[in-house]
């Protein structure tokens, strides 16, 4: 199993749309890149469950395996 797979993800908000399939396979270390505002920070919110998709559905490893570090406290 992988340890995150996002299929038919979608987030709407009033000025942007967030669309993508998105998968990071076991054994990879995989980095989001792009510019501000291209939904980097979303997608990693709806993994962990802090940012409900619109659709889509959304599988990750125990929560309890995963680490993030914020840059401002939520």
């Amino acid at each position: 199993m992988n340890p995150l797979v996002m299929r038919g993800l979608v987030k709407r908000y009033d000025d942007f749309q967030l669309a993508c399939d998105f998968e990071v396979r076991r054994g990879y270390v995989t980095g989001l890149v792009g510019a501000n505002g291209s939904g980097k920070t979303t997608i990693i919110r709806c993994a962990l469950g802090a940012t409900k998709p619109d659709a889509g559905e959304v599988e990750l490893v125990d929560k309890a395996r995963v680490a993030v570090c914020w840059d401002t406290p939520p």
